[in-house]
């Protein structure tokens, strides 16, 4: 069962239950790098130059500034994540979550340890941050990453983050969207400007300007029709996660017919759908498999993210063991 099921999905009726399928689908994991004990710059290290070796085409990384010992805010993707966020966990060498590395500096760190691998965000939570300091941050993340690196945003939900950040966690989807448009132009335009009701910048010269062009990739995260109307407005993709293959064509098809109402299609943009299986037997193993191969097969989709989360105990083996099964699907 999905953790990420929506209740306007429960009643919607496709009009299309298939895409046309894409020349081809990258398969990226996503890691967490913790800093601590067995999971710092060490394994980071062997982890991306191991994740590169064995086929996949990205290293997905997850984002929460701060964790809380508890809080009133809802993980909306199931009880799994919710674990994990919790530290709740029972596994040996696997405790659960107290805190991630910065994604961004992650994605430059392995980028020099690594040739071809591919690096993103799952996801940075756009509205916590000032956009005039972070455009200059994934500018230079891209110069350093050699232009392997796309920008996974998203609203969040983690309320007590937000005040703990001092933001607003109100209208964050708003200031979402001024934020993105303020990124364009501090990346596009010789002299930038933005002007809205939550960032404004008068004339200025922001650079360095990221190597990829136009800009780096935007992929906006998140499964709500608000979010999903988001991405087809202003986003280069879409990012969705922990739902069913039947729940997937359903968030396609509105995802299609909001692209149609702005003029484009699905091909000009991404849809990465992120998977979450903590299984550790070659029977949950061949779940995954069999998902990749039904994603392709329903067409549209570019890139799925794994997320095993195998502890640091025999983690090697069981990335080899995994990696038979998902890479090749």
């Amino acid at each position: 069962m999905s953790g990420g099921e929506l209740g306007w999905m429960r009643e919607y009726e496709p009009k299309r239950t298939s895409f046309e399928p894409r020349s081809s689908v990258r398969i990226g994991l996503s890691e967490v790098f913790l800093g601590e004990a067995g999971r710092e710059l060490g394994f980071l290290r062997e982890t991306a130059q191991l994740i590169e070796s064995i086929g996949y085409d990205q290293l997905w990384l997850p984002e929460h500034v701060v964790f809380f010992e508890t809080f009133e805010s809802k993980y909306p993707y199931g009880p799994t994540g919710a674990a994990e966020i919790s530290r709740t966990r029972k596994e040996e060498g696997n405790t659960g979550t107290r805190g991630i590395m910065d994604g961004p500096i992650i994605a430059v760190a392995a980028a020099a340890m690594t040739t071809t691998l591919r690096f993103g965000t799952f996801i940075v939570i756009l509205p916590q941050r000032n956009p005039v300091v972070f455009g200059r941050e994934i500018a230079t993340v891209d110069q350093l990453t050699s232009g392997r690196f796309d920008l996974g945003v998203g609203v969040g939900w983690l309320k007590e983050e937000y005040e703990a950040c001092g933001v607003p966690f109100e209208n964050r989807g708003e200031r979402m969207e001024d934020y993105i448009g303020a990124l364009k132009s501090l990346w596009t335009e010789d002299v930038s400007s933005y002007q809205s009701d939550s960032v404004s910048f008068k004339p200025l010269l922001a650079f360095p300007k990221p190597l990829q062009k136009p800009h780096v990739p935007l992929l906006v995260g998140g499964q709500s029709l608000r979010a999903i109307d988001r991405a087809a407005r202003i986003g280069d993709g879409l990012i969705i996660y922990d739902l069913e293959v039947s729940q997937i064509a359903k968030v396609l098809d509105v995802f299609d017919g909001r692209l149609a109402a702005c003029g484009r299609k699905m091909s000009d943009v991404r849809v990465v759908v992120g998977r979450r299986n903590e299984g550790r037997t070659p029977e949950a193993w061949k779940s995954d498999e069999e998902f990749i191969r039904e994603v392709k097969a329903l067409g549209g989709v570019s890139d799925v993210v794994c997320s095993p989360r195998f502890p640091n105990v025999d983690y090697q083996r069981n990335m080899l063991e995994y990696a038979k099964y998902v890479t090749s699907a």
